[in-house]
C-alpha cells in the first residue's frame, strides 16, 4: 500500500481543513506581502507573493520550494516529507499532512524559507516595488 493515496484523496474549498494547514494558510498569509487563497483552476490554497508562487495546500499536504539539497536532505531525514506533489521534484518537497511529526514552528519554517527563497529570485525592481507597497500599506 502506498504511503499516501493521492487518486482517493480530493480536495475543494468546503472540505475542512487539517489544523496543520489551518496554520499554514494563516501563516504565509501573515508573511509581507504574501497572500495565500483558494485557487479555482488548482482547486487548492495557493501562497503567493507578487505573483510569484511559494507553496500550496493541496488534499493531506503542504507543498513547499526549498534548495534542492536541503530538499534531499529532508526527504532522507523525515518519512512524512516527499517530492513535491505535481511539481518540480527536485525544487519542491510535500509534507503529508496527517503524517506528519514537524512541530508547528517547524512547518513555519519552511513556509519562511520558501517565502525567502521567491522572494530572493525577484529581480531588484521586484523587491523594492514590494517593498514600497508594503510601506505604504498597500499589502
Amino acid at each position: 500500500m502506498p504511503f499516501f493515496n493521492w487518486k482517493e484523496s480530493a480536495m475543494n474549498k468546503t472540505d475542512k481543513l487539517q489544523p496543520l494547514q489551518e496554520m499554514a494558510i494563516a501563516y504565509a498569509n501573515s508573511l509581507p506581502g504574501a497572500k495565500a487563497y483558494w485557487r479555482e483552476d488548482w482547486e487548492t490554497y495557493y501562497f503567493d507573493i507578487m505573483g510569484k508562487m511559494f507553496g500550496i495546500v493541496h488534499d493531506n499536504v503542504i507543498t513547499l520550494k526549498n534548495d534542492p539539497y536541503i530538499n534531499t536532505e529532508l526527504r532522507e531525514q523525515f518519512p512524512f516529507i516527499i517530492p513535491g506533489y505535481h511539481m518540480n521534484k527536485q525544487h519542491w518537497n510535500s509534507i503529508v499532512v496527517d503524517k506528519n511529526e514537524f512541530p508547528d514552528e517547524g512547518v513555519k519554517k519552511l513556509i519562511h524559507d520558501s517565502y525567502d527563497l521567491v522572494l530572493k529570485k525577484m529581480t531588484k525592481k521586484q523587491q523594492a516595488e514590494l517593498q514600497l507597497r508594503i510601506d505604504l500599506g498597500q499589502l
